[in-house]
């Protein structure tokens, strides 16, 4: 009797013309299986390929997975494949943004798709469940946050050949509404940093320098909390490290590393702060050996614009955050140095300006200072 293989082997055209070899074959039910690839180029490679899975046992999977399945140890940092390819291939994953990828999952994705088999996820599935956020009261942003986490995800299942077709490349984001952050105009922030009336408007050093520095240099609020007082110099501060508000210390925001100029109002707001926390961190509450916790700058940045006239109310409406000194510090500066300059000094960069601006020297950075005297000495003192 003629031997008959437990496998069927095909030819699969890929867009690139290259020719590649899948096999099917049966699970313990008689049920067909995905089509797998075989990554040999020949039919008889292919089949050779298939012999050698038979012995190992490894030819017929026990059963398709389920999403839940799949998704078991997604976004688990130390377990999770994609995370663990980035991380070899030289890319970067935060902690953080693995905890937030898992929320997403647990709590929006795996109830709706955990039982549902891999193969058999649709589009219209997806979108239906994508529509269903509204009518959950939830935002689009949140909406469109999940279905990130979901496509990279199914991008990863198709890429690594668990399904033929992805079902999620047919499916768009939902339109979301732009929340842009308010900048406050010069007289405002005249009001808030005037030195004469500061006392009446912070609750102590720490929190006005805080918010100083951050409008003085579009610094994030973890990057100065994270600051050191070698970190601290008389016309610059170094910045290479910021604080996760669960993992502690960490790299920036964009793995950059960088030395902003300050102007001389800051510089002696952060004297008077190293005299208080001569050794650890500059911005503590506790002699430096711990960074302020971040709602007590942002509390105190709250309370200081209702005593100059800018209410809960109105804030909410104009959208204003600390990290809307951010955008007063790029607003200020855009007009006035070049875009390559900005970029640095922010950490808005781009591989090719890290390599333009490797040897970064502050006296580069005059015309920055000047700016930054002018509108925070003549202005704010």
């Amino acid at each position: 009797m003629r031997y008959r293989d437990p496998f069927t082997v095909f030819a699969r055209p890929l867009p690139s013309g290259k020719t590649i070899y899948y096999y099917r074959t049966y699970d313990e039910g008689g049920k067909r299986t995905t089509a797998r690839s075989t990554g040999r180029t020949t039919r008889t490679a292919a089949k050779a390929y298939c012999r050698e899975l038979m012995r190992q046992g490894r030819l017929v999977p026990s059963r398709d997975l389920t999403f839940a399945e799949y998704a078991a140890n997604w976004w688990v940092y130390d377990r999770c494949h994609y995370i663990r390819s980035r991380l070899a291939r030289g890319g970067s994953f935060s902690r953080t943004h693995a905890d937030i990828q898992r929320l997403n999952l647990n709590k929006h994705i795996l109830p709706v798709f955990g039982k549902v088999r891999l193969q058999q996820i649709s589009s219209r599935e997806i979108e239906a469940w994508l529509f269903s956020f509204k009518d959950k009261g939830l935002s689009n942003v949140t909406a469109n946050r999940c279905l990130a986490t979901l496509r990279i995800m199914l991008n990863e299942a198709h890429r690594l050949e668990y399904i033929d077709n992805n079902p999620i490349k047919a499916v768009k984001p939902l339109k979301e509404e732009s929340g842009v952050k308010a900048v406050l105009s010069p007289p405002e922030v005249k009001k808030l940093f005037d030195m004469a009336s500061s006392r009446n408007l912070w609750p102590n050093p720490v929190c006005y320098a805080a918010n100083l520095l951050s409008a003085c240099t579009g610094m994030r609020l973890g990057e100065i909390q994270a600051l050191q007082v070698e970190e601290v110099h008389s016309d610059y501060v170094h910045v290479h490290r910021s604080l996760d508000r669960k993992y502690g210390l960490k790299d920036t925001k964009t793995h950059d590393v960088r030395d902003i100029p300050i102007p001389s109002i800051v510089s002696l707001c952060l004297e008077q702060l190293k005299s208080i926390n001569p050794e650890g961190f500059v911005f503590s509450t506790n002699q430096g050996k711990s960074p302020v916790y971040h709602k007590t700058v942002t509390g105190a940045l709250y309370k200081a614009l209702e005593k100059i006239g800018i209410g809960e109310e109105e804030r909410q409406k104009r959208n204003i955050t600390f990290h809307s000194w951010r955008h007063f510090f790029n607003s200020t500066m855009r007009s006035r140095v070049p875009d390559s300059k900005l970029k640095l000094l922010t950490g808005h960069r781009s591989q090719e300006m890290t390599e333009r601006y490797t040897h970064f020297n502050v006296k580069d950075y005059q015309d920055v200072k000047m700016i930054q005297e002018q509108i925070f000495l003549v202005e704010c003192g």
